[in-house]
């Protein structure tokens, strides 16, 4: 009859596995880890004012004039729009999701079909925006859209 083998290094391998896979997974959920924007779309938009869908998903975009940019499809994820001038610009099916858009202008933006959920609008313009649901902002709409 044969003995059962014990490994005594077998007990320290699945630690130091399950170590390596927590910070692996990790790295993934932290904004600026692998799922950080990328560094070339954020020039083609401010030399172009256009970024179809690109990754600019954690980027810090604060206070920058995007006027009638074009972001049909971006990943803006996370990113930081506060004090952004988005009037005009079509951000049509784009993702911003966690986005901050305090205190930005989205006058006149076409957010049909964008995901806003987690989205921070807190005094941000709405005024004529056309919603996620098709529905037109009132004028005078700020960090909430009053449907017309």
């Amino acid at each position: 009859m044969k003995k059962a083998m014990w490994c005594s290094d077998c007990p320290k391998k699945s630690i130091v596995a399950a170590v390596f896979v927590a910070i692996c997974t990790g790295l993934l959920l932290i904004p600026g880890g692998a799922a950080a924007f990328d560094p070339a779309a954020v020039e083609t938009l401010k030399a172009t004012n256009k970024c179809e869908k690109c990754d600019l998903s954690y980027a810090n975009l604060a206070g920058l004039a995007l006027t009638y940019a074009y972001l049909d499809s971006a990943n803006l994820t996370g990113a930081n729009l506060s004090s952004a001038n988005l009037s005009g610009a079509n951000l049509h099916l784009a993702y911003l999701n966690n986005a901050v858009l305090n205190s930005a202008n989205l006058s006149n933006a076409n957010l049909a079909a964008a995901n806003l959920t987690g989205a921070d609008l807190s005094g941000a313009d709405l005024s004529g925006a056309r919603w996620p649901d098709g529905n037109k902002c009132k004028q005078g709409s700020v960090g909430s859209c009053q449907k017309e």
